[in-house]
């Protein structure tokens, strides 16, 4: 693209909250792939309606090839007022092509009023037999109407996407997904980068990549670098810089298994290394009590294994990180402290969430408070990864809050129920102030796809307690209310509340989907 300009792809934490338009198109778009072995579906929710009291949207749906041609597209009411599942399937049967395709679909949802938030509350989920997983909205094509400015829109991005493990398992080939948006990209070298253990990076080039508009590409990186010598048996994590143009630079990324053909998705994020992650820190005031922190519920048993990987793209070195072992009713266990990042090279590090959670009962939690010297990130990256019986580790992409944050109330995710499938809710009520703890009290509405009377709940959680359980539990008679289709869970906090809420969705006799509540 002659004459743009040239701009780092960074956004920063919750950019689009400063943009001076109003959102009147919240949209995503998201890898397609359908075959005999996988089948992409999207579960929606309308969250506007319930939170905002929005109503009168659009749904718009548009179907392109991996070259951005636009192969079908519908659009109109959006008229469910609770869960809705859109298949890949019905829209080729729709659009009169073959049931075998690659590509994308942009979901947009279109309102003539401040709908505020650019991204829909949409999951992309990838199944076939025995196996499936889940991804939130990771990206979109950058528009006025989402809030965009035109200097965003227009620009060349100069990005480095990353920050997600990379097995040693050879049964797994990991792989990323760049999407391009309306501007064609010209020839430029794709450059990724695997750093092992003991932080040493191995890179390698693809030579003369370019974009056409709206292209969507898979790239499987390990063709290209011999990613089990540099790893040597241990975990390491991947980093890829490219050039986008008018599209929000998140990628999908994940592993494939060989013998079925089984994904593990998540996102990327960003790598804190360019100026634009520097800048968007924040000043440590002194006798801040939790500068950063998070927290990870989890189970601990012979079925189940958790752990956290640290990537080493902070922007500066030496974070002192106080791990907090807390039992299921929030008492503290147990405490250690590591250092991240004391090295000038530094690998992953890697935090056994469920062995240090097995000596205190089944379930509890992991506590992270991270501080450092002058400053810390609004970000920082970790992968947190589910494992059921040995199946593929299912993984997502999250991260400390700044002492800044402020609590919400309302969270919502995906909740499915079928002849293999079941529904887990993991929570914790994190304590961010110990010097104020608080309980915290959520009312539970299910919602289904045939627009039912939602069915109800509700959940005390004490301030530190942690809650692992089947989502029947906490909702008697939700499996028979949703029949074999999938629904979604809102919940309402009686006060703003900084709690970690995670979806686990078990399918077959070894597969998580996994994910953040929305």
């Amino acid at each position: 693209m002659e004459n743009a300009t040239i701009r780092e792809g960074f956004f920063k934490h919750r950019e689009h909250e400063s943009q001076p338009g109003s959102v009147h198109r919240s949209s995503g778009v998201f890898y397609v792939l359908q075959s005999p072995e996988v089948n992409t579906e999207f579960l929606l929710f309308n969250y506007w309606l319930h939170k905002r009291g929005i109503n009168n949207l659009t749904l718009a749906v548009t179907l392109r090839d991996c070259s951005g041609s636009v192969v079908y597209r519908e659009a109109g009411p959006m008229s469910f007022t609770g869960a809705h599942a859109l298949k890949v399937a019905q829209l080729l049967e729709r659009a009169v092509l073959a049931p075998a395709f690659e590509g994308s679909c942009e979901i947009e949802i279109l309102s003539d009023v401040n709908l505020h938030v650019p991204y829909p509350a949409v999951i992309v989920r990838y199944h076939g037999g025995g196996w499936h997983s889940t991804a939130h909205s990771y990206s979109r094509f950058l528009a006025e109407s989402s809030g965009d400015v035109p200097e965003r829109i227009d620009a060349v991005q100069l990005t480095c996407e990353g920050n997600w493990t990379v097995h040693p398992d050879p049964k797994l080939e990991t792989f990323f997904v760049i999407h391009n948006g309306a501007t064609g990209i010209g020839s430029h070298e794709l450059v990724f980068t695997l750093t092992n253990h003991r932080g040493e990076r191995a890179s390698a080039a693809i030579a003369d990549v370019s974009y056409a508009p709206f292209e969507t590409r898979r790239f499987f990186p390990g063709r290209h670098l011999d990613f089990g010598a540099h790893l040597q048996g241990r975990p390491g994590c991947l980093e890829v810089a490219t050039q986008v143009a008018g599209v929000f630079p998140r990628m999908l990324c994940g592993h494939v298994r060989a013998s079925d053909g089984a994904l593990s998705v998540d996102h990327s994020n960003f790598n804190y290394t360019g100026r634009g992650g520097r800048q968007d820190c924040l000043p440590m005031p002194e006798g801040t009590r939790k500068p950063l922190g998070f927290v990870i519920p989890a189970l601990a048993g012979p079925d189940w294994a958790c752990w956290a990987d640290f990537y080493p793209t902070w922007p500066d070195r030496s974070y002192r990180d106080t791990i907090t072992v807390r039992t299921a009713d929030g008492r503290e266990a147990a405490r250690t402290d590591i250092v991240l990042g004391a090295d000038a090279a530094s690998g992953p590090v890697r935090v056994p969430v469920s062995d240090l959670l097995a000596p205190h009962g089944g379930s509890g939690a992991v506590d992270f408070t991270i501080s450092h010297a002058t400053q810390v990130p609004t970000r920082f990256h970790m992968g947190i990864h589910y494992q059921y019986r040995g199946g593929v580790p299912a993984f997502l992409i999250d991260g400390p809050m700044p002492y800044t944050a402020t609590g919400v109330r309302s969270r919502w995710f995906p909740v499915l129920f079928d002849t293999d499938t079941r529904t887990w809710l993991f929570i914790s009520n994190q304590i961010f102030d110990p010097a104020a703890p608080a309980d915290v009290v959520y009312e539970i509405a299910a919602y289904n796809a045939r627009g039912s009377a939602p069915l109800g709940g509700r959940l005390h959680i004490a301030a530190g307690a942690t809650v692992a359980t089947d989502l029947r539990e906490l909702v008697p008679g939700i499996e028979e209310f949703l029949d074999g289709e999938a629904g979604w869970v809102y919940l309402k906090a009686d006060q703003p509340s900084l709690s970690v809420v995670h979806y686990i969705m078990q399918k077959g006799p070894d597969s998580l989907a996994v994910d953040h509540a929305f």
